[in-house]
């Protein structure tokens, strides 16, 4: 692959995550009608103030992106001190990036996780990596993973194991880890291609399959001891549904590969599953790679539908983002996502970095440039709670006239009698049941 070519592929790959990442997250946890009434169709960047007293969640600047984005930022400059790192290395830098909570966020965090918090937390108690609970079958090791297949592009065996290596630092469910393999593999099927061109989606998934049997028997055999499935036969649960789900997506059918994901994944999930953008790691990449493939005409358009789709939408979006910067490279990339994306030099000159182009002289240490961004929107979010209008205080309510008996959660209780009281105590319950029913019947407060 020309040199030129690699460099502008991989800075598309990263750029791709972070931009898909800082579109999806202030709508995150929004249904998609709710999305759809907002915005009609979501596909920028936007000031979430006026919004937030109409079902957004939670403050967000403008192109900033969450713990997605930073977790591969992480795991790139990991692998440009060190590529040899082992799962303890990378569990060092978060650990690193959780500790310090000056910036307002977890550390210097943005938008994490509960699970992550929680295992953080375990880490920072003195509990090593191995021992943590980490039996979550989650899409996050899968959203770090773009710099490790730029460094190890031309060794698949490497990359496979380094994939295994930042999966385990914080992932010991194999289904997590096995989706971030799958993903792995896509990524680098996708590099090479020429953008525009059509897609082997059969040939690559059937390559796909073999890459993905060969992590789980690794998993099996070398990590036994450190990985925990939810479920018994949760390590070839991935490359077990690849066979069906490449037909479903090749015959173009939407509707028919989200029932097969949802199926598929409930039979998997510990707990039931609702929607098929869960953070899950059988709904959500699987879930990805159709957006992409059936949406495939533009860079842009696979992650509209991305984050115009509900649930998990910057962390589905960044999986998204990452396959369309993989094929489709950085000159379709729309320039207001470009411009409005923050950080977006010091993510071109990571993966520049990474694939053999500048050196990236002037990267910054990801601490100190995540605690810059952190604590600037924590000043935001205070600044807006601040001046937020001051409600007027309210009337006091006027008392209901009501012909009921009052009760114990009126203004004015009557005694309740001792225990010692039986029969008064049977009639003030029975009377208190009366009450009850009575002000649910009368909507009496």
């Amino acid at each position: 692959m020309n040199n030129d070519f690699f460099v502008d592929k991989s800075c598309a790959l990263m750029l791709g995550v972070a931009i898909g990442d800082a579109l999806g997250a202030p709508v995150e946890g929004l249904k998609a009608a709710h999305i759809k009434t907002l915005f009609k169709t979501l596909d920028g960047y936007v000031p979430v103030e006026k919004y937030l007293k109409k079902g957004i969640k939670h403050y967000c600047e403008p192109g900033l992106y969450t713990d997605d984005t930073q977790q591969m930022l992480a795991v790139c400059d990991m692998i440009l001190s060190d590529e040899n790192f082992s799962p303890a290395d990378l569990a060092d830098l978060f650990m690193e990036m959780s500790k310090d909570d000056t910036a307002g966020g977890f550390g210097v965090f943005r938008g994490t996780g509960r699970f992550f918090r929680y295992t953080m937390r375990d880490m920072l108690d003195g509990i090593p990596w191995e021992r943590v609970a980490g039996n979550t079958a989650g899409c996050m090791a899968a959203v770090r993973i773009p710099p490790l297949v730029i460094k190890f592009f031309d060794d698949p065996i490497k990359l496979l194991t380094s994939v295994i290596n930042a999966s385990l630092a914080t992932h010991k469910d194999p289904m997590g880890i096995s989706a971030a393999i799958l993903q792995a593999f896509f990524i680098r099927a996708l590099m090479p291609l020429t953008p525009g061109k059509s897609i082997d989606i059969k040939s690559i998934f059937t390559e796909c399959k073999e890459y993905c049997e060969q992590g789980e028997k690794i998993l099996a055999s070398q990590f036994k001891h450190v990985i925990a499935s939810s479920h018994p036969d949760g390590i070839y649960a991935v490359s077990g549904m690849i066979d069906r789900l490449a037909q479903l997506i090749d015959n173009g059918n939407d509707k028919e590969v989200n029932e097969y994901i949802f199926d598929y994944a409930s039979h998997f999930a510990s707990m039931p599953i609702y929607k098929l953008t869960v953070p899950f790691a059988l709904t959500l990449v699987p879930l990805a790679l159709k957006i992409f493939l059936h949406n495939i005409r533009s860079f842009s358009e696979p992650i509209i539908v991305a984050i115009n789709g509900g649930g998990d939408t910057d962390t589905l979006a960044s999986l998204v983002g990452a396959l369309s910067g993989a094929y489709w490279g950085t000159k379709p990339i729309p320039q207001k996502w470009l411009q409005g994306l923050a950080n977006m030099n010091q993510i071109k000159m990571r993966s520049e970095a990474l694939s053999g182009g500048k050196k990236g002289i002037d990267i910054k240490p990801i601490c100190e440039m995540e605690k810059q961004l952190t604590f600037h929107q924590s000043q935001q979010v205070q600044k807006y709670v601040l001046t937020k209008p001051q409600k007027k205080p309210s009337k006091p309510a006027q008392p209901k006239q009501s012909s009921l008996p009052i009760s114990i959660d009126d203004e004015q209780p009557s005694p309740v009698p001792k225990k010692y009281e039986k029969g008064a105590k049977r009639q003030f319950d029975r009377q208190k049941s009366l009450n009850k029913k009575e002000r649910r019947k009368n909507k009496i407060i």
